[in-house]
């Protein structure tokens, strides 16, 4: 079988600083800002009459897989613009979303010979809002989502603050115990990088149940917590329950869960998410 994907641009978004190096400045202190940004980057600037000059605009891709048993559609693209810098306004975001009359998803279909009801399947590889707008134009297909095994199922602290009004709360938690309280104004607790990981900044987690500790960056195994003047803190071999910034590394670091109702463990379940990648010759072999 004959295979040919067409690419399909459906608009366009501007990329900030902090979203095209993707946390990477705490990931590496000792790099320039210079060093990390990717070729092409420019900054937003401001015109003396209060507009703006746009910074970087990145494309938003589809892609149609012709030539299979059924007509493939990966991803859904960029959805009404209007519509997204309203809801990223609404979160204190101020980033452009743009597209021509050519980069409306049914524009691009026409291009080569499609219709929205034409489409079979649509692989969405992941929910964030540049790739699954449009999708109530695809009455006829058959939909298949990559669900993340962490912050879909349990959310996590990013999901809560970017989400306040829907009134979540996060279902997984990390146990740690405080090993180390021999510095003043911070102790360390037994829960680094294998525990909770710092892919989207520091702090990368919360304690609960303690005002203004503040983890600071972890170890492979440790998390030092800053204590705010004056502020209470936890005493040597206590536990503590952290909430991730992140969760879904997490969840591919821990075969068992542990599954509590009203402070008792209720179960232990396996964590069936784990270690679903292969090598690409095992896969095919």
């Amino acid at each position: 079988m004959s295979l040919k994907v067409h690419n399909i641009l459906t608009g366009e978004l501007e990329s900030s600083y902090a979203t095209s190096v993707f946390a990477a400045p705490e990931r590496h202190p000792l790099v320039s800002k210079e060093e990390l940004l990717p070729y092409g980057h420019k900054e937003r600037r401001y015109n003396s009459d209060g507009t703006f000059e746009p910074g970087l605009m990145v494309p938003v891709p589809i892609w149609y897989i012709e030539g299979a048993d059924s007509k493939i559609l990966i991803d859904t693209g960029l959805g009404d613009c209007q519509e997204i810098v309203q809801l990223q306004y609404k979160y204190g975001i101020e980033y452009v979303a743009r597209k021509s009359k050519e980069q409306e998803i049914v524009a691009g279909l026409a291009a080569k010979g499609l219709k929205p009801e034409d489409i079979d399947t649509v692989v969405l590889t992941h929910l964030h809002f540049d790739h699954i707008g449009n999708t109530e134009l695809f009455k006829n297909a058959r939909f298949i989502q990559r669900a993340s095994p962490g912050t879909v199922v349990y959310g996590d602290n990013d999901t809560m603050a970017a989400l306040p009004d829907l009134g979540y709360r996060a279902a997984a938690l990390v146990l740690a115990r405080v090993v180390s309280t021999s510095i003043p104004g911070r102790f360390t607790c037994d829960a680094g990088l294998k525990a909770v990981s710092v892919d989207a900044g520091v702090p990368d987690c919360v304690v609960l149940g303690w005002e203004g500790l503040s983890p600071l960056r972890p170890s492979e195994e440790h998390l030092p917590v800053s204590i705010p003047p004056g502020g209470a803190s936890p005493a040597l071999g206590e536990i503590l329950y952290l909430a991730p910034k992140h969760v879904c590394p997490t969840v591919n670091n821990f075969s068992q869960a542990l599954i509590v109702k009203e402070g008792e463990i209720a179960g232990v379940e396996t964590v069936s998410a784990r270690g679903r990648e292969s090598p690409l010759w095992a896969a095919q072999s």
